[in-house]
């Protein structure tokens, strides 16, 4: 995670939550959380495609044909802003499951 990120303590507190949520056998596939720069190119890189992801799924690719949508942000193409789909991922033994099983395939 990005050094200085204003939700610093409540991602630690709930990525602990989570991992103590889970039983001794799944506990360890969350792994551990570290705090680094974004000069880090991990932590660059995944804070790029998070971005990229964002943008995509949240239809800032491309012009909006929402008439109602409000420009925000310095970004260039700008932000545009109308609806954003929300989705959740519930993290428990059953996804941990399905994912190493789908590494297993």
């Amino acid at each position: 995670m990005e050094d200085g990120a204003l939700n610093a303590g409540d991602a630690i507190r709930v990525f602990a939550e989570v991992k103590d949520s889970l039983t001794s056998e799944y506990a360890p596939l969350l792994g551990g959380f570290k705090f680094g720069s974004k000069r880090d190119l991990p932590i660059a890189i995944a804070d790029s495609l998070a971005y990229a992801i964002f943008r995509l799924s949240a239809g800032f690719s491309m012009h909006p044909t929402e008439p109602n949508a409000a420009v925000v942000g310095p970004a260039d193409p700008p932000y545009y802003v109308s609806k954003i789909p929300l989705s959740r991922t519930l993290i428990d033994e059953n996804t941990l499951r399905s994912l190493r099983d789908g590494l297993r395939a």
